[in-house]
């Protein structure tokens, strides 16, 4: 009869030690070292010689796995909708810059413009191009200090997380579109208690405004639509 499997038992890691990001990794997730040391339970140490495992002295008594994982949730990957919209944009115009700059440098050299190379950069600048960015300011003054809760804006070592095959422009793109959806997800909720409320006829404005829930639809559906066309978008690799 096979045994079944049981978790494996983590060694208490002391305060004061020293220890290989393998064992911070083993003990939360892959990349958790980083945010550990961000957070101020450990600290990165310098490194000896080339090749040779990074190493942390650890700082303070390490959290459990949920108590870390809702931390780091709740002090980084939190931010006011403002931020994010802010951050989403500068990311995307950031990447049209780039493929702007490439996209000329292509055109400019007759052996390379008239490759397949080429046509990709040229197609994905023309699509970023296109996009209509100037909806996406900053959302209503009663909305200024609301929170976005991004569980999907993680590195591809967060346990939920599935775009491991996306890299470089793509996976930024694919970030950005995923923080303009948290943000019309956040939206849309403020949206339907605001109706909710409407049809209880306990509405107030304390809640929304008429001109600030306008605004909000019109974030809504445009943050959808930009986040749909970035994700769609195929920024070719250098090679």
């Amino acid at each position: 009869m096979a045994k079944k499997k049981t978790k494996k038992n983590l060694k208490k890691i002391k305060v004061g030690s020293i220890v290989g990001k393998t064992a911070l990794h083993n003990r939360y997730w892959y990349g958790a070292a980083h945010e550990l040391d961000r957070l101020e339970y450990v600290k990165q140490q310098p490194s000896g010689k080339k090749g040779e495992v990074t190493k942390y002295k650890v700082l303070k008594e390490l959290p459990s796995k949920e108590e870390f994982e809702k931390e780091v949730r709740e002090k980084i990957f939190t931010k006011g909708m403002s931020e994010v919209l802010q951050d989403a944009v500068g990311e995307i115009e950031e990447i049209k810059d780039e493929m702007e700059q490439w996209n000329d440098s292509m055109q400019e050299n007759e052996g390379l413009s008239q490759t397949s190379k080429a046509e990709e950069v040229q197609n994905a600048y023309d699509e970023l191009e296109y996009l209509d960015l100037s909806t996406l300011g900053a959302p209503p003054e009663s909305l200024e200090g609301k929170d976005v809760i991004l569980p999907t804006y993680m590195p591809t070592w967060f346990p939920h997380r599935s775009r491991r095959h996306l890299t470089g422009r793509n996976a930024r793109l694919s970030d950005a579109g995923e923080a303009l959806l948290a943000v019309a997800a956040v939206g849309q909720e403020l949206l339907d208690k605001q109706n909710e409320l409407e049809e209880s006829g306990e509405a107030s404005t304390d809640l929304l405004s008429d001109d600030d829930k306008a605004d909000l639809e019109q974030i809504v559906q445009d943050a959808e639509e930009v986040a749909n066309t970035v994700q769609s978008i195929d920024c070719p690799g250098m090679f």
